[in-house]
């Protein structure tokens, strides 16, 4: 049952919400979950519980101003605030980010779209490795 009700949320607050038909710029608000994979077993005593996050997005969508948008297909343009715990706050702490992006649409359709994304930004811990106070980070 809380998977459902998980699964709900997460569809309720993924939108994409545009400015009139063209879409000409957008805000988009995306939830993400997730898990730290321990690949190791000195790394055991990580995961917690589940990693929450969510990412907020400003983009502006091409429309062949400069001589490679029309090259790569009209792709969006944005930038975006990235939040997320990381399943053990005690050990790892959150994190935090800014990117900024540009999608490449591969396919697109009316009503569905296919595109890879490529960024650079910056992000931030609140908790370090540190060999005497945080050993275990």
């Amino acid at each position: 049952m809380r998977l459902i009700y998980w699964v709900f949320i997460f569809f309720l607050f993924s939108a994409d919400f545009c400015v009139a038909q063209e879409k000409q710029w957008g805000i988009e608000v995306n939830p993400k979950l997730g898990f730290l994979l321990a690949h190791r077993g000195v790394m055991g005593h990580l995961p917690r519980k589940h990693a929450f996050g969510g990412e907020l997005t400003y983009y502006i969508q091409t429309h062949g101003a400069r001589k490679f948008e029309e090259a790569y297909n009209y792709p969006k343009i944005g930038l975006t605030l990235f939040g997320s715990s990381v399943g053990n706050d005690a050990l790892l702490g959150q994190v935090y980010g800014l990117y900024s992006f540009i999608d490449f649409p591969f396919a697109k359709s009316e009503k569905m779209e296919l595109c890879g994304r490529m960024g650079a930004g910056a992000s931030w811990n609140t908790k370090v490795f540190d060999q005497e106070l945080n050993p275990k980070n």
